[in-house]
């Protein structure tokens, strides 16, 4: 395990350029607006490797330092731990310029005892924590529970990744009974108060059944206590198998918005960018994903015409929300007001009261044109719609 773990570091696998990208476009808009509370900012990356990789490029820590540098050096610092000497000296070594400037901070230690030492001294300020461990021991539910449970008023934010090889090594039944009750009990650890044995061991479901049930039993135990959570599945190409899945949680309804747009972004990016490299020759010839996406715009005309229906009328902003809730990852924003507009344009949705200039935003009260309404709206109107 030891010298596959070290060989993780020789260069970033395909795959794991999602999560560095998901980590590195959240963080500039996440530390812009959290400074508003005036508090504190506190960024934990429990298991932070070397920070950059034998080709090149950054690891975590060099993502969350380049970011805190730009957006929030005066009231952000970042907290770095690794449990392998080695590991700690390199970080600090390449992490030097940060750390005089305070705004790193690299930790010889556990990360799971980190976490659980975290959750007793935060009180009031801002916190991100990052988890990212070879597999999946270090996630530990309680430590993280008891972040999530600080004061309303404290921002909390997890964002962490969950090794699906490995969730299926530890749930297995065929070796000794001590090895067993020791894969066992990390999972336990790590996923909380879930079904998981209910469903890894149930013969009738496939392999990536049992990741999808367990990662959204996950999700909703997560939310009862950080309100939001979400999260994305990471695979080498569309077709082949699960590697792990990032899981985000939040007790901010715009921050899973934000997510929504991100990490459907950063999956499709990727995997637009496989099958280039499986077709060389056709690359310059694929279609941008954004642009092939026409059977996703009909569906979503039909799931704002069912949810009004259901409702009657909601403004912009909470429709959007009711979507991303219910259908996380599907549709980007941009479909979303692209296919408002056009349901608004042909009469099948009416505005109510516009904002200045007569345009369209998220304030503005959308409800489902009646039916014996003339299906019509100026020409005006549809220019001013955005």
């Amino acid at each position: 395990m030891k010298a596959i773990e070290e060989s993780f570091f020789d260069g970033k696998r395909p795959w794991s350029r999602i999560k560095d990208r998901i980590l590195g476009t959240y963080l500039p808009p996440y530390l812009q607006k959290i400074q508003r509370l005036r508090r504190r900012i506190v960024v934990v990356d429990c298991f932070a490797g070397r920070g950059n990789f034998d080709d090149g490029t950054p690891g975590s820590p060099l993502i969350i330092c380049q970011q805190i540098q730009r957006h929030a050096p005066r009231s952000a610092t970042a907290y770095f731990v690794n449990k392998r000497p080695m590991h700690h000296r390199t970080l600090s070594k390449t992490l030097k310029g940060f750390i005089d400037t305070r705004i790193a901070y690299p930790v010889l230690g556990q990360g799971e005892a980190f976490l659980s030492d975290l959750a007793k001294q935060m009180t009031e300020e801002s916190l991100f924590v990052y988890l990212d461990p070879f597999g999946i021991k270090g996630c530990n539910f309680t430590a993280t529970k008891r972040l999530l449970q600080r004061s309303a008023s404290a921002s909390t934010e997890l964002l962490m990744t969950l090794s699906m090889p490995v969730l299926h090594r530890l749930a297995a039944r065929t070796s000794s009974h001590a090895i067993v009750a020791r894969f066992h009990g990390v999972l336990d650890s790590a996923l909380g108060a879930i079904p998981w044995r209910e469903i890894m061991h149930d013969g009738t479901l496939r392999a990536a059944e049992k990741e999808s049930r367990v990662i959204g039993e996950y999700c909703e135990h997560l939310r009862k206590y950080a309100g939001y959570a979400c999260a994305c599945p990471v695979r080498d190409r569309d077709e082949s198998r699960v590697k792990y899945y990032i899981v985000f949680a939040s007790r901010h309804p715009d921050a899973i918005l934000l997510m929504n747009d991100i990490m459907l972004t950063a999956y499709h990016d990727h995997t637009a960018a496989q099958a280039g490299e499986d077709l060389p020759l056709l690359a310059s010839l694929l279609d941008d994903w954004r642009a092939s996406r026409t059977a996703q715009q009909e569906m979503l005309a039909k799931i704002i015409s069912a949810t009004l229906s259901q409702v009657g009328s909601l403004q912009r902003r909470e429709l959007w929300k009711r979507i991303v809730l219910a259908h996380f990852m599907q549709y980007r924003e941009a479909e979303f007001r692209d296919a408002i507009q056009t349901l608004v344009a042909n009469g099948t949705l009416t505005v109510g009261e516009m904002a200045r200039g007569g345009r369209l935003n998220d304030k503005s009260v959308i409800r489902s044109t009646p039916k014996h309404a003339p299906a019509s709206v100026s020409p005006s109107t549809k220019q001013k719609i955005s």
